[in-house]
């Protein structure tokens, strides 16, 4: 099995028996019903299948399916609209970095050797510019830690991440109280932090937090404490969907195992870019080491499409889900439609026989599938608006970015996912519905 598969055989064992037990339970239901029949109420009717009580358990059973895959459908349009809607916090276009590997030793890479490069990127073409640090926005790196207030009052998990000076500039990010960290910051006695709007609002709610002190453990298992000196705007972590609850600390003059090398420029200048990050790492001779998920040099267009790559393959995703159960509904239908031209044989041949044209018959057996779905529909679209305002994320994920609203979409999503629905169920109905057209009204009351 490959790494990402963790095949656990008790959460097999168990899936697998529940999945058993439903199967018996509900196997059980009509089993129980027929080993006591009415002989007189069976004998009378036509069906001979379970008459009236079948056909509306059956029909109950397509509607609820149909109201389940609705939610599904609309949560996947919805996410899809992030796409539309994603804020990354600071511009992609013009930015790069690299990622710096250790010494052959597994050692940090001295700091100093790094600050030299750095000061030589400074004087490429085109470069604007750069930026040491443990990570970058759109890493792929989880660097999450616990953090609180001081007073121990007040908690949160933040994005924690290690930088040097430049780097709230370099990043693009936007510094909106106190300033940012300066090249003696990691140098001082005296520890302090730059933290995102989000994390100091959720850890002093109602009150301004530059001055405060803030206490978190890293991986040493340290208990540190440090005071808070810039506030910047909020902008992507990890990835655009993370939380952006976000801490920058000194980056200390013994490097972490790896750094980044983070240039900007103007928009556009991506080429240079990349070709001033592959002098600079000839100088320290080695090559970018490829990170979580992007290989060697990375730039602005290449985090925005894998960015949105993400977005589209998550909607897609629950898409998915919704189109199984939708799948599932539709076999429902076929059931039910069928069950309903078998028991309703003589009703088709009398009106054909009176002069019903087939073209009749048919457009009345569609709308019998209308009426089957819609209140499905109905309730689908109902449960859908409640969840898209009740949830937060989808498996960890927002199901929104930016602060735009769905707005005249929401309308459009519903319209489309009804629309899926209500399509796949009559293309489903047809066969049932082509076979009522072609009962032989004599051959047919006569039967009967």
């Amino acid at each position: 099995m490959p790494d990402e598969f963790d095949l656990d055989a008790m959460n097999v064992l168990i899936a697998s028996g529940l999945c058993l037990v439903v199967s018996v339970m509900f196997g059980l239901l009509p089993a129980v019903r027929f080993s006591n029949p009415n002989l007189i109420t069976a004998m009378k009717d036509d069906a001979g299948g379970g008459g009236t009580n079948t056909i509306r358990v059956h029909r109950l059973a397509a509607m609820v399916q149909i109201g389940i895959a609705v939610p599904f459908l609309v949560i996947s349009g919805v996410m899809l609209d992030r796409v539309r809607t994603a804020d990354f916090g600071f511009p992609l276009e013009g930015i790069a970095g690299a990622r710096v590997p250790a010494t052959e030793a597994g050692k940090p890479r001295d700091a100093g050797a790094i600050r030299a490069v750095r000061d030589n990127l400074k004087q490429a073409i085109g470069v604007q510019s750069v930026a040491v640090a443990e990570g970058m926005p759109i890493d792929f790196d989880y660097r999450e830690f616990r953090v609180g207030s001081a007073d121990q009052t007040q908690f949160a998990t933040a994005h924690v991440a290690r930088v040097a000076e430049h780097f709230v500039e370099t990043a693009g990010a936007k510094l909106l109280r106190g300033r940012t960290i300066d090249a003696e910051d990691g140098l001082m006695s005296a520890p302090v932090v730059v933290v995102s709007n989000a994390l100091a609002t959720q850890l002093f709610p109602g009150a301004e937090a530059l001055g405060r002190k803030v206490k978190f453990t890293l991986d040493d298992s340290r208990e540190q404490e440090a005071e808070i000196v810039g506030v910047t705007n909020d902008f992507a972590t990890s990835q655009l969907t993370t939380t952006r609850l976000q801490m920058l600390l000194p980056l200390p003059e013994t490097l972490t195992p790896t750094a980044y090398l983070i240039v900007r420029s103007a928009p556009g200048g991506e080429p240079q870019l990349k070709s001033a990050l592959e002098s600079a790492l000839r100088e320290l001779g080695v090559e970018a080491l490829p990170g979580v998920a992007f290989p060697g040099i990375v730039t602005g267009q290449e985090m925005t499409e894998k960015s949105i790559g993400d977005l589209i393959a998550e909607s897609v995703a629950v898409g998915v889900v919704g189109g199984l159960v939708l799948v599932l509904a539709t076999l429902g239908v076929v059931g039910v439609i069928g069950f309903m031209v078998a028991t309703r044989t003589k009703e088709f041949a009398i009106r054909m026989a009176l002069g019903s044209s087939r073209l009749a018959v048919f457009r009345m057996t569609l709308f019998g599938i209308i009426k089957l779905v819609v209140p499905g529909v109905f309730g689908g679209l109902t449960l859908a608006a409640v969840l898209i305002r009740t949830m937060k994320d989808v498996l960890g994920t927002p199901l929104t970015l930016g602060p735009d609203p769905l707005g005249v979409r929401e309308p459009l999503i519903y319209a489309g996912a009804s629309a899926i629905a209500i399509v796949a169920s009559m293309l489903a109905g047809i066969p049932a519905a082509r076979r009522a057209t072609r009962v032989a009204p004599m051959v047919a009351i006569k039967a009967e």
